[in-house]
């Protein structure tokens, strides 16, 4: 005997919700010409007063990652994602350099966009520069 019209809509109801909370946990599909994406089960175990997941070699290689690079890891709906740092920008304090860096680079063919400052004045300007 088929179900009423009511439990039919539901099964199906609960049926979507459980779909959609799955979508919301897969991993995306690796493409036909890339190799497959790496997959196990690990545990999130105890490390002093944190918690850590040990990540294989393979894992690792697969990620293009390696032991000790800086790393950002993020949270999200559900979803640890852990990718390489950006590295951080080095910016040059050593003033005395920079001469022969702009020299460089306007040698290399990188032009100066102009003067910063350029039509900007302020009221020390107008009367006492």
């Amino acid at each position: 005997m088929p179900a009423s019209p009511k439990k039919q809509k539901a099964k199906k109801a609960s049926s979507q919700k459980a779909e959609k909370s799955r979508a919301a946990y897969e991993l995306p599909q690796p493409d036909t010409v890339n190799e497959p994406a790496v997959e196990y089960t690990s545990k999130i175990r105890a490390i002093g007063n944190s918690k850590g997941v040990i990540l294989n070699r393979q894992l690792l290689d697969k990620a293009g990652m390696k032991a000790d690079m800086d790393i950002l890891i993020q949270a999200l709906n559900g979803l640890i994602t852990i990718k390489p740092a950006e590295p951080p920008v080095v910016v040059n304090t050593d003033l005395s350099t920079w001469e022969k860096q702009f020299e460089a680079a306007i040698m290399a063919g990188d032009e100066p966009e102009g003067d910063f400052f350029e039509g900007m004045e302020t009221e020390f300007d107008r009367t006492e520069w």
